[in-house]
């Protein structure tokens, strides 16, 4: 009892030291409580699927326990100068605009992040977003949001707009000219995100320069492609604002177009043999007869006469089509084959005189015997 009152006593003649008590002790109940409404809260939600209550909840809970020990760290600050009659160089109600600015800030870009992972998964809407979209998008509002910020605390720090926007135009200059290389990039990754000239997971070429692989990251400088033996290739993005890419990922069919040689003995067979291939090809259950299919005598080739094949596979897919072609060309060689036909190879006929058999033989009989 005599502790308790030795206490009190002592506390009565050191108020400051019972008011930060009090502050830390109210700061400790405020943070066990948001934990426990945020715990129950957020079991709730991800129980009943509430997927954008999941995810501010996820944003919120580390800026809110932070916000509750700033503004804990401010009253204290307040008392400490109202005990001591001090002043600080920069006004307490700056500070706390700053501070609740940047938790604030904080708070957006985890919710922008936490948004992008849902948007990534499909758990958001019905509607498939491909990842360059998303991509885009996010950063698109990350830019948006650190620039309103920055003005945002260059405005709360006293700075005169007029100002700001004259340092930024003569800055902007600056930039321009000794970045160009840089700015070009970002321009051709904005343009990446307006043209959608391919996307994330499209395999891509280009025919004017040695570019080839599969797209994994469109970042603002610069695009990841992962060529086909696995090594990443980094490509300027102001590189696809001068070249032709082609995006094999986005046809709508594989062709296969290819030329089966024939004996020249076989020519009387070549009407029914392209006829049945055409046939074979209009019946497959792989070659879609929505497109072209043309099977006809093209050529006459050095030792054989040429049929060329033109069909289109139902499938985009590499290695599928290839065994459909591998299936198609052995069903010709059985239509061939079936017609009596045999396949030409490369060949040459050598035609003999009367005159140069007899001269042949005259210097054989000259020959020694063995």
């Amino acid at each position: 009892m005599n502790w308790f009152l030795n206490s009190k006593i002592w506390l009565q003649q050191h108020p400051l030291i019972f008011y930060f008590l009090v502050l830390l002790l109210v700061a400790f109940v405020a943070h066990l409580a948001t934990t426990t409404i945020y715990q129950f809260l957020f079991t709730h939600s991800r129980k009943k699927q509430y997927h954008w209550t999941e995810i501010i909840l996820t944003a919120l809970r580390k800026p809110l326990l932070v916000l509750i020990w700033y503004l804990a760290f401010i009253y204290g600050l307040m008392l400490l100068l109202q005990y001591t009659k001090d002043r600080l160089l920069l006004p307490l109600d700056t500070a706390t605009s700053l501070g609740l600015l940047i938790i604030c800030v904080w708070f957006l870009l985890r919710l922008i992040k936490k948004v992008e992972t849902k948007l990534m998964q499909g758990e958001l809407v019905r509607k498939t977003f491909d990842k360059t979209t998303v991509d885009g998008m996010i950063k698109l509002c990350k830019i948006l949001l650190l620039a309103v910020a920055i003005l945002s605390i260059l405005q709360t720090l006293g700075v005169p707009l007029a100002a700001i926007y004259t340092a930024a135009g003569g800055a902007g200059i600056g930039i321009t000219l000794a970045a160009q290389d840089v700015l070009k990039n970002i321009f051709g990754g904005l343009m990446l995100y307006f043209d959608r000239p391919f996307n994330i997971g499209d395999w891509i070429s280009s025919p004017d320069k040695d570019i080839e692989g599969t797209v994994e990251k469109i970042g603002w400088r610069t695009t990841r492609l992962r060529t086909f033996d696995k090594r990443p290739l980094y490509v300027p993005n102001s590189t696809f604002l001068v070249v032709s890419v082609k995006n094999p990922s986005r046809m709508l069919h594989r062709r296969i177009r290819t030329d089966v040689g024939v004996r020249y003995r076989d020519f009387r067979q070549i009407p029914k043999i392209t006829q049945d291939i055409e046939t074979m090809l209009r019946q497959h259950p792989d070659i879609t007869t929505k497109q072209s299919i043309w099977v006809n005598l093209v050529n006459f080739g050095p030792s054989s006469l040429d049929i060329r094949i033109y069909a289109f596979t139902k499938t985009k897919e590499w290695i599928p089509f290839q065994k459909i072609q591998q299936d198609v060309l052995l069903k010709v060689l059985d239509i061939i084959t079936n017609h009596g036909a045999e396949l030409a190879f490369p060949s040459r006929t050598l035609y003999v005189t009367k005159d140069l058999n007899r001269k042949f033989a005259q210097e054989k009989q000259h020959l020694p015997a063995e």
